[in-house]
């Protein structure tokens, strides 16, 4: 069994609380740990693709892969609700100084379009988008 604080936990709801940071910004501070991982996302993105992946009709196999569990949703009843995470600003900024900030934009884009047509098929499907700066 994990202690609490000191490795990854899982709730039963599936949800990381992250607890194993908990450690590491005692004893570093979260400046330290914000800033480590601002490093970590800028060499990760500046060497990575700047698009994204589409078949003939613009969309990527992930996107297709969203449509079957949104039918099935359709299928059996279910409502469904999408989020887009409400990234930091940094990583905003990190995505716009690496060249993403055109393919982050277009992948929203395409996501509000695959919610869009399914909700005019009937699915129960909400998009909330909570990645834009607030203040």
């Amino acid at each position: 069994m994990y202690r609490i604080g000191r490795a990854p936990e899982i709730t039963g709801l599936g949800f990381n609380p992250m607890r194993d940071y908990e450690l590491a910004a005692r004893r570093e501070g979260y400046a330290r740990l914000f800033r480590q991982k601002n490093i970590d996302y800028a060499r990760r993105y500046a060497n990575g693709p700047k698009s994204l992946a589409a078949d003939a009709r613009g969309l990527s196999p992930e996107f297709e892969q969203l449509r079957i569990i949104l039918r099935f949703a359709r299928d059996n009843g279910l409502s469904v609700k999408l989020l887009i995470y409400p990234y930091h600003v940094d990583l905003l900024e990190i995505l716009r100084l690496s060249g993403l900030e055109t393919a982050y934009g277009s992948w929203k884009g395409q996501l509000a379009q695959v919610v869009a047509e399914e909700r005019a098929a009937g699915t129960q499907v909400e998009l909330w988008d909570f990645s834009g700066p607030s203040g």
